[in-house]
């Protein structure tokens, strides 16, 4: 299998409402969650290029 060097894994936390909530959105898209998830992170990075967002500095522990 080949990995991308610059893919990166994240962690996230989400509360009971907030998996209902993805749940619904999935089946509304017919996505599955990782494939959710990661289109909206990057929509949102492109958001913070282009400055619609600002962008928050936030440390962030590596993940290994």
């Amino acid at each position: 299998m080949v990995v991308n060097k610059h893919n990166r894994r994240y962690q996230i936390t989400i509360t009971p409402e907030e998996r209902i909530q993805l749940h619904f959105l999935c089946e509304a898209t017919g996505e599955r969650p990782s494939e959710l998830l990661r289109r909206l992170i990057v929509a949102e990075a492109e958001l913070i290029k282009a400055g619609f967002i600002p962008a928050t500095n936030i440390p962030r522990k590596k993940m290994t």
